[in-house]
């Protein structure tokens, strides 16, 4: 028996997953400042969260991860691994509602670092953080023929002609690699808080994040876009951007998902390979 199916292994990798997936959501959660987000300051734009609420709810989700990455590990994307990791979603799903009196802390992010757990573990916890976006890519594309269920996203997609976190995904996460890069490049330069705010402000300006949409239509995803670019010119302050936010209800919610995905790949895979280029 190899190293990489020897069960002590996919062990260490559903620990690993558990571990880092929770560590990644936090450290996303406590970065401050963030504009319009749940930060050490504030609570942004929301008015049904807070920062225990927020850590409550990584806590709760964090071994569903680790469970999609065991009933992952050493297989191939295929229908039968997409419906399990679908059934282990939902439950996830219904963990942090339970822990959240029903409020959506983690939707999108049970999505996205669930495909990106599951493609560790298919890659047996070893691969580059490229190779790992595009087996969750893979996973993303296995279609399922489920009644499609009503969301805040799925509406802003259909309304506003984008592909939200479904796109993102099943191009191979792209913003999550264009993240990670953010984050390697700047830390060399800056401190990491520094980096992370970069990097959440980089994928502000290049995202079409159905959470702003859903709450402003495509003007208050312009105005999101300008500000963040504002910003990284040394033009506003996070500061006041983030008020800025709160006064206008904006809360860039998908980005702040994709900055905890470019965390956790950086954790699970490093560097990336070469530059990203967005195609979503």
């Amino acid at each position: 028996m190899s190293v990489a199916t020897h069960p002590l292994h996919v062990h260490l990798v559903t620990e690993q997953v558990a571990r880092w997936s929770e560590q990644s959501l936090l450290e996303e959660l406590y970065l401050t400042v963030k504009p319009g987000l749940i930060d050490k300051c504030n609570n942004g734009a929301h008015l049904d969260m807070t920062l225990a609420m927020m850590e409550a709810s990584s806590h709760a989700v964090a071994p569903y991860f680790a469970e999609m990455a065991r009933v992952s590990y050493g297989k191939s994307p295929s229908l039968q691994l997409r419906k399990q990791l679908s059934e282990i979603g939902i439950e996830a799903e219904r963990k942090m509602l339970h822990v959240t009196a029903g409020v959506n802390t983690h939707k999108g992010a049970i999505w996205c670092l669930g495909l990106l757990s599951a493609a560790y573990a298919i890659q047996r916890g070893q691969g580059t953080a490229t190779t790992l976006c595009e087996v969750a890519g893979e996973l993303a594309n296995v279609e399922l023929k489920v009644s499609s269920t009503r969301t805040n996203g799925s509406i802003a997609c259909k309304r506003y002609g984008v592909t939200g976190a479904k796109g993102e995904a099943q191009a191979g996460f792209p913003h999550v690699l264009l993240g990670l890069q953010t984050l390697n490049d700047a830390t060399e330069l800056f401190t990491e808080t520094k980096a992370k705010q970069l990097a959440l402000l980089t994928l502000m300006t290049t995202l079409s994040d159905t959470c702003v949409l859903h709450r402003a239509g495509s003007k208050g995803l312009s105005y999101v876009k300008q500000q963040a670019q504002q910003v990284l010119r040394g033009a506003l302050s996070m500061e006041e951007v983030d008020e800025r936010f709160i006064k206008n209800n904006l809360s860039p919610g998908g980005s702040a998902d994709l900055l905890a995905a470019s965390l956790y790949v950086k954790r699970l895979g490093g560097k990336s390979h070469g530059r990203v280029s967005l195609h979503v």
